[in-house]
């Protein structure tokens, strides 16, 4: 091997080393910290070099600095999106396992209720309760729920780590006090082709008669299309498993002053608007609804 080949063998070791020291030390102590910990040696250096009037220095400070920066930044994101992709892989296998598992006593919801509070600009605070059967103790219970995302702007990877999902189970003897369940969740795409998050609440082996989950999705800008006038937005409910009873309100912020609002029944029974304040709250429900069937209206601000 020749001189330079063996010099670019011995530089790529340790810059390799340098490299994995490194982002071993931001994975332990954080960006922020590491960067912090770094520029005051650096200033100090500068600081000398000001002082005796050496100008390379000072450039040579300067631009180890910047390539600092740069290099710890990079380390921070890659880290950051290998940690993730991972976490999806796992949570994926994860529910892939749960819908598997065979039980003689599944999960069955005996009531359906959900209330969706639209805001002027979009947010949606969307809460859902279940009232559940019970099932036989001593196996790992699951409940598998979802929200589907009509809207005409595309989501980011940005505005799906923005939505914030928690997970209450409360007894039915005292549904008030509710303690938080774990909660994972996954994106997928619903029978109509929309973007859709699945999300797995997991009960643990005890589940009784008369319990109460409760799901509560806060989405920026889950309605934006619809509050600003570009497009009608599909308010519906769709069972794959036989419910006793479902109940569905939607709260629309300022739109009982607003002329240009509208809807439309597509197939919601028992549908009925009411107007409260400056809000309109549009409910529909039903005892015992067909499964494999959408029970929905439509809304529009023209």
């Amino acid at each position: 091997m020749t001189a330079g080949g063996e010099f670019r063998n011995a530089f790529t070791k340790r810059f390799l080393s340098l490299i994995a020291e490194l982002e071993n030390l931001v994975h332990r102590h954080g960006y922020l910290r590491v960067f912090a910990g770094v520029v005051p040696l650096l200033g100090i250096a500068g600081l000398l070099g000001q002082l005796l009037g050496i100008a390379w220095l000072r450039t040579t400070i300067a631009t180890i600095l910047a390539l600092l920066f740069l290099l710890a930044s990079a380390i921070a994101f890659a880290g950051t999106e290998a940690l993730r992709a991972r976490n999806r892989k796992n949570i994926e296998l994860l529910h892939e396992y749960a819908d598997a598992l065979y039980t003689a006593s599944p999960v069955v919801v005996r009531e359906w209720r959900q209330t969706v509070t639209i805001e002027r600009n979009g947010d949606a605070d969307i809460k859902r309760e279940l009232i559940l059967e019970a099932a036989s103790n001593g196996v790992p219970r699951h409940l598998a729920v979802n929200l589907v995302y009509y809207g005409s702007s595309p989501l980011t990877e940005r505005d799906k780590r923005r939505i914030e999902c928690t997970a209450l189970h409360a007894n039915g003897r005292d549904p008030r006090n509710a303690t938080r369940a774990n909660a994972t969740s996954t994106w997928a795409t619903s029978r109509n082709k929309r973007p859709k998050l699945n999300v797995y609440v997991h009960l643990g082996n005890v589940v009784e008669a008369g319990d109460v989950v409760t799901v509560r999705w806060r989405w920026p800008g889950y309605s934006a299309d619809l509050m600003n006038g570009r497009e009608p937005e599909t308010f519906d409910v769709y069972f794959m498993h036989k419910v006793a009873k479902f109940e569905h309100k939607v709260i629309f912020r300022g739109a009982a002053a607003d002329n240009s609002f509208m809807t439309r029944n597509s197939g919601a029974p028992n549908l009925k608007r009411e107007d409260l304040g400056t809000d309109v709250v549009i409910k529909f429900s039903q005892k015992n609804p067909m499964a494999f069937q959408y029970y929905a209206f439509i809304a529009d601000f023209r």
